[in-house]
């Protein structure tokens, strides 16, 4: 692998962490709430299967109402966290990661790496105990580096949302 190095400065609005990081994908999460809301009403008309029908729809009306209440969503990270509303410089390179930002200086070896994932044309690097990096795939692959950083990334990291027996393989190895 070549040496390479990268910077990115990004600000994030709180509607694109909300993206990024969300529990529901932007491109699916539509077409799920509406058949939850589909079949939670289907549900009122049959008894057997009337509160089913109100379970579902509560849950719907949950997922559209509380993201911006109950605490412990990506929203309410965002606005608790204040480097996340300033523009920040995260580093990558053949060696380290870094993430910099007003009043934050962190750098660490990619053997720090515990999770990364890619998400609405972001990676998102996850070290162990410290802030997450998040890198335009468009910018990554514009300076010809994408590649490089996404080996370094299965490397180090276990993809996020990859089956166990994969990662208790990795971790042996």
């Amino acid at each position: 692998m070549k040496s390479f190095t990268h910077e990115q400065k990004t600000k994030l609005s709180q509607e694109e962490y909300v993206a990024i990081t969300g529990l529901m994908d932007r491109k699916t999460r539509p077409w799920r709430i509406v058949l939850a809301l589909m079949l939670g009403l289907a549900g009122l008309f049959w008894a057997y299967t009337f509160i089913l029908g109100i379970l579902l729809l509560a849950t719907v009306a949950l997922v559209l109402f509380a993201p911006r209440l109950l605490p412990g969503t990506a929203a309410e990270k965002y606005r608790n966290t204040a480097y996340l509303r300033h523009e920040i410089t995260y580093h990558v390179s053949g060696q380290n990661l870094a993430v910099t930002g007003p009043e934050l200086h962190c750098q660490f070896g990619w053997e720090n790496l515990r999770v990364w994932r890619e998400r609405e044309d972001w990676l998102i690097l996850s070290p162990m105990a410290l802030p997450y990096l998040y890198l335009s795939v468009r910018l990554l692959k514009d300076a010809g580096v994408y590649d490089d950083v996404l080996a370094l990334a299965r490397q180090h990291g276990v993809e996020f949302g990859a089956p166990k027996s994969k990662i208790v393989k990795e971790q042996i190895a």
